[in-house]
């Protein structure tokens, strides 16, 4: 008869912790995070040597209050390895859970893992790849162009609104973990910055100031970009001149991405929408300004944001026309959509100020601004939305 000593055999034994770092003891085979997780917290693993070969242990959160903030690491002892490194495997989700076996030696190996989703809106110079998945794919979204602002003129005298700014361009590829250097490798994420609408106008009878461009988002591994979602041409509105504010022109197609939605054009009237260009966040929308009449219906209102890939109107609305022309409002994100909107146009003001453009979200471009009358200050354009990145790991 073999003798097992301390060594356990597959039956079930449940251990618990609540929001306290823990390590897992030799018997156990079910460890259960069940309060509230108010911070990170690690569950280190019993020695692959203390229980027999084919041991399994499953860690999950009964809480579901795991999350990206509030993470579980499931960790190593000693010089252990879990999937051959001495990365840790990371849950950051509600429910997740994690399964490993050893080798009764020094190993353990993931033998059944949930897909784990990191999101970004800020950058991160030192990601570390976590343990136990083989796929990696990445959707990269570059940041939105700022709205132009709108022309500053006298009464009765055609003045046009700012143009809207172009969106962001979007990437996606997947790739091996492996190929890019294992689990443990550090990936530095650098999301781009919208790009800032043009100031309000204050200097009579000139034209409005245009908007700039958003920032690249790129994912890198080393010195080898995995993913460079870039502006390739995504451009600001130019400010209001006396009919038309230009748009700000959709970027080109790179490797891996998608070309970016353009803005719409500002006018002297009624300005156009933003672009929604089906596979990225939509354009801002145009402002509008005033004909030479200023007659009823002169006035014209700013364009739409555009919308986003598969979302049915997260665009920005469109301020009105009038005396003092009202802003345009900022887009939005709907569900679980990747992508956001353009902000709306702002509304030309005939006898009075331009309204500000609204700003772009998640990518989408900056609206621009409404002309105004002399001696006030013109709509300023929107700034583009910031640029976002996910990661998922399969």
């Amino acid at each position: 008869m073999t003798k097992l000593a301390s060594k356990q055999l597959n039956t079930t034994v449940r251990q618990t912790f609540s929001n306290v770092n823990v390590t897992a003891l030799a018997a156990t085979n079910f460890l259960a995070q069940t309060g509230a997780l108010s911070a990170p917290v690690t569950a280190t693993l019993p020695l692959a040597n203390a229980v027999l070969a084919g041991q399994i242990v499953t860690v999950v959160d009964e809480s579901a209050t795991c999350s990206a903030t509030n993470t579980i690491a499931i960790i190593r002892a000693g010089t252990d390895t879990i999937n051959g490194t001495s990365a840790p495997c990371i849950l950051n989700a509600a429910n997740q859970s994690i399964s490993l076996a050893s080798d009764g030696s020094s190993k353990w190996s993931v033998v059944s893992f949930e897909s784990m989703i990191f999101d970004f809106s800020a950058s991160n110079a030192a990601f570390v790849i976590p343990n136990g998945y083989n796929t990696l794919r990445i959707h990269g979204i570059s940041a939105g162009s700022g709205g132009g602002s709108g022309r500053r003129d006298a009464t009765l005298v055609s003045k046009s609104g700012g143009g809207g700014g172009a969106s962001g361009s979007y990437a996606t590829i997947d790739y091996s973990i492996a190929e890019i250097g294992g689990a443990g490798t550090v990936l530095a994420v650098s999301v781009g910055a919208g790009g800032s609408g043009g100031a309000g106008q204050t200097t009579d009878t000139t034209n409005g100031f245009a908007g700039s461009s958003g920032g690249n988002t790129t994912v890198v591994a080393g010195s080898i970009y995995l993913v460079n979602a870039a502006n390739t041409g995504g451009s600001g509105g130019s400010g209001g001149g006396v009919t038309t504010g230009s748009a700000g022109a959709g970027g080109s197609t790179a490797s891996q991405q998608f070309t970016s939605a353009g803005g719409g054009s500002g006018s002297a009237t009624s300005a156009s929408l933003g672009v929604f260009s089906g596979s990225t966040p939509g354009g801002g929308g145009g402002g509008g300004g005033s004909n030479a009449s200023n007659a009823a219906g002169g006035v014209g209102a700013g364009g739409n944001g555009g919308k986003a890939f598969l979302v049915a109107n997260n665009g920005g609305v469109a301020g009105a026309g009038g005396a003092n022309g009202t802003n345009g409002s900022a887009g939005t994100l709907i569900g679980a959509s990747l992508f956001g909107g353009g902000g709306g146009g702002g509304g030309g003001g005939s006898a009075g100020t331009g309204g500000n453009g609204g700003n772009g979200i998640r990518g989408g471009g900056g609206g621009g601004g409404g002309a105004s009358l002399n001696g006030n200050v013109s709509g300023a354009g929107g700034s583009g939305g910031n640029g976002f990145v996910r990661l998922i790991f399969m």
